[in-house]
């Protein structure tokens, strides 16, 4: 509803009578902080609620928008506007000099390629945003058509096929079933509903983050109730939901000054580059991203960077992690130096493992992808998983990615490693595991980590078996392909959003380019690992300790001295799409190595009466193991005889 025209003198009169008779008092001492202000008015040289000064003003008239109709309001008197939430994020020097780099290679993005730039990043959104706003112009004087014409954008009824086309584009190409959805959910509720569900969301009191909840919150409920009677479609087996991307368009089309588009992995990965902490919910990283939105824009206007709106904001995170001209933009210390190994990576970090050590657990990684590192407490067990991780991290630009889980003795199924649905605020609830699972398969050429550190404090049969069940369920077929049954994590079907992240499946399977470390003490404090866990894993035990710097060198095996990766490995390389270890392995390492073929069998047969020999799966392995360590290491063919010791002790 359109605000009663009062003039530039009512407002400072307004103004006045907050100073005399509101600023001090219980309701508005300290309202700048709270989160349902965006927006301040800033008038000699002091702050004053948006809303309050317009409703003083006006002779107590409350039915309007606040954000981008108050603003406009406020500034056609002449009246400065400006953003709260300025200032309130601490970014390290560090995380400045990156989001810096960021804005300079965004700025020579524009200066050299402008009209690509509008064409598939900006403009798209624009007319978007121009094409709703008309809608939403017409809320609260004519539902009725506001509402038709929402659903017509939504079936692609009566517009132009571009302004779907963005649509579907914003929620990652997979937009028909949400904006039918919507349509259906629209056309069954009336023009009061609309008018209070929608104005709640753009003016409503709260936090953007807690609108948004609600309104995703109202619009399911709702969504429960049509699926019951049967409104939807008939093909639809599960009862849809309302992504949270989706709601955030509608917001941020409303007042572009104040809210953004949203996708949590590139937002996700953006703050944690500038070294900010990304909170569990999906209220609690809304706030933060849009937190971090005003920032960039602030600090954007201030440096004269080509970044004129939140739209611009939006695209160069989007483009930050998904465009080929920002992938260098990693900084210095955080690059591998060209040629440098693995080895030299670890000494660099002030860290001593024996290169042989190293190599074992490289290649082990590469035999089987779930590895064991044992030993007593204090021996650099989770420092190798974690070091060897992040030089591949850093050697691949970041594309491979790792995620680092302490495990609790409290753990009893797998939902702390794989999520759980949440039945009250229904969304399924992730985890850095699940999330690295779900990005491994965009980069699949390029290993993904897993580190579960103090792994048998709690039982690991009871939250792992999943996890093990599915790595050794692989198997090749003639062509080659690798094929494995799926991990089950809920029953709600594949579609919507479930909490921040991108939409969950119902199953997942476990990406063949994940890795699992765990590290085990073992103490009174544990549990013991069950026969059905050590054999699906390669374990290294770590237990010798030399406290003597002079006595290091004289500690090493004899036979050790080629057992290093050659210095034209590529760890990516050794470690891409996983295999499981076939039949045909064993055969190979009877042709090229006979000797430790022989050697396998005498162990075999040794073990045999005490009904202790191998399964074919551990010959297979040991097989494939003895074949990587010929190939990857310098000394070929003269370790071999070191290498089979390691392995099969």
């Amino acid at each position: 509803m359109a605000i009663p025209d009062v003039s530039a003198d009512d407002i400072v009169a307004a103004l006045r009578e907050f100073d005399n008779a509101k600023r001090d008092t219980d309701a508005w001492r300290g309202w700048e902080t709270r989160r349902n202000h965006m927006y301040a008015i800033s008038w000699n040289g002091r702050l004053y609620p948006v809303k309050e000064t317009i409703r003083s003003a006006t002779g107590g008239f409350s039915e309007f928008g606040g954000g981008a109709q108050a603003n406009r309001y406020l500034r056609e008197r002449g009246f400065e506007i400006v953003p709260l939430r300025r200032g309130d994020l601490a970014i390290s020097p560090d995380g400045l000099s990156r989001l810096d780099c960021a804005l300079d290679r965004f700025a020579e993005f524009r200066r050299v390629d402008e009209p690509r730039y509008l064409a598939d990043e900006r403009t798209y959104k624009v007319d978007l945003f121009d094409h709703l706003r008309k809608i939403w112009d017409k809320l609260y004087e004519d539902p009725e058509e506001s509402k038709q014409e929402l659903v017509g954008l939504m079936r692609g009824e009566g517009v132009d096929s571009r302004l779907v086309a963005a649509i579907d584009n914003l929620l990652g190409g997979r937009g028909f079933a949400t904006r039918d959805d919507f349509a259906i959910y629209l056309e069954n509720i009336n023009d009061d509903e609309y008018v209070r569900i929608m104005g709640d969301l753009f003016e409503g009191d709260g936090a953007p983050s807690a609108r948004l909840d609600e309104f995703r919150k109202s619009v399911n409920g709702a969504y429960t109730h049509l699926y019951d009677e049967g409104k939807f479609h008939s093909g639809k087996k599960t009862r849809p939901l309302l992504q949270q991307c989706f709601a955030a368009i509608l917001l941020a089309s409303y007042d572009p000054d104040s809210y953004i588009l949203y996708r949590y992995t590139e937002y996700k990965k953006t703050a944690e580059w500038i070294g900010l902490t990304v909170p569990s919910t999906p209220e609690q990283c809304y706030t933060l991203y849009l937190d971090m939105a005003m920032y960039i824009l602030d600090r954007a206007r201030e440096g004269n960077w080509p970044v004129w709106d939140l739209v611009d904001v939006h695209n160069m995170i989007y483009m930050l992690w998904r465009y080929d001209e920002f992938k260098d933009l990693l900084t210095e210390d955080e690059r591998v130096v060209s040629g440098e190994s693995v080895y030299t990576f670890i000494r660099k970090h002030h860290f001593i493992f024996r290169d042989w050590l190293v190599t074992d657990y490289i290649l082990s990684l590469a035999t089987k992808p779930f590895v064991i590192l044992s030993g007593i407490s204090g021996t650099g067990k989770t420092k190798l998983g974690q070091l060897v991780a992040e030089y591949v991290v850093r050697a691949t630009g970041g594309r491979a990615k790792k995620a680092f889980v302490s495990v609790r003795p409290d753990w009893t199924d797998n939902s702390y490693l794989l999520g759980w649905y949440n039945a009250i605020a229904e969304r399924y609830e992730t985890t850095a595991v699940l999330d690295l699972i779900l990005e491994a398969p965009g980069e699949p050429e390029v290993p993904h980590f897993i580190i579960l550190d103090e792994m048998n404090i709690a039982k690991v049969e009871h939250y792992f078996s999943d996890f093990l069940s599915a790595m050794e369920s692989r198997w090749i077929d003639a062509g080659g392909k690798v094929h494995q049954e799926p991990i089950r994590l809920h029953n709600q079907g594949d579609e919507g959003e479930w909490g921040p992240g991108p939409g969950v499946p119902s199953e997942i399977a476990l990406p063949l380019n994940v890795y699992v470390t765990g590290t085990v003490n073992v103490d009174e404090s544990t549990y013991m690992f069950s026969p059905k866990v050590f054999d699906r894993a390669n374990v290294i035990e770590f237990n010798d300790v030399c406290l003597d710097p002079d006595l290091y060198r004289q500690m090493e095996i004899p036979g050790s001295e080629g057992f290093v990766l050659r210095s034209d490995a590529d760890l990516a390389e050794i470690l891409g799409p996983h295999k499981p270890a076939s039949p045909k392995k064993l055969v190979e390492m009877k042709e090229v190595m006979p000797e430790q073929h022989r050697l396998l069998l005498a162990v075999h047969n040794a073990l045999r009466p005490y009904n202790m020999h191998f399964g074919y799966r551990v010959a297979n392995e040991i097989a494939a193991y003895m074949l990587n360590a010929r190939e990857f290491c310098e000394g070929g063919d003269e370790v071999l005889p070191f290498a089979f010791d390691i392995q099969v002790l």
